[in-house]
């Protein structure tokens, strides 16, 4: 299962929904994924593993949820593209993946894509919205837990990823 977490903007509890989602489902085996930008640097991307759980970054904190794994993908403004043929290998490590981006809808198909509704509203926000199968406030409801358990597959092999997106 992908399942996708977005938003509205910075600090509308996409992390702590993720974070959440994760604890309330650790029979998922979750790999989990955030992608930000980031504003300058010589790469167009990195991805990084995170080692350790703890409560100072979002993927550590995913860790000490119960994530497998967790790992965060750091990319330039318009190269997310670029990061997909990792995104790919790194989501199919995984039968259930998280990943915590509005952008990565633009490019591959979740099989449930949350939309997380805060205070602040990026122009782009919208964009994304659209695109939405719920839109929810922060926090792992009981009735966000199990629409969320709904989706997640009954058997083995799907990857992490629907059939048109493992190509």
């Amino acid at each position: 299962m992908l399942l996708v977490v977005g938003g509205s903007g910075r600090k509308a509890g996409k992390s702590s929904l993720v974070e959440g989602l994760i604890r309330a489902l650790p029979e998922a085996r979750w790999l989990a994924l955030k992608i930000s930008g980031h504003p300058h640097g010589a790469a167009e991307w990195e991805l990084s593993r995170q080692e350790t759980a703890g409560p100072d970054s979002d993927t550590g904190r995913f860790l000490a949820a119960g994530a497998a794994e967790a790992w965060w993908l750091r990319v330039a403004e318009g190269r997310l593209e670029e990061a997909l043929p990792a995104v790919r290998r790194l989501l199919a490590r995984g039968e259930n993946a998280v990943v915590e981006s509005n952008s990565i809808v633009g490019f591959l198909t979740p099989d449930l894509y949350l939309f997380v509704a805060g205070a602040e509203w990026k122009p782009s926000a919208g964009q994304w919205l659209e695109r939405a199968d719920a839109v929810v406030t922060a926090g792992a409801t009981d009735a966000i837990v199990a629409l969320v358990a709904r989706h997640l597959p009954r058997r083995a092999g799907s990857g992490g990823q629907r059939e048109e997106d493992r190509q």
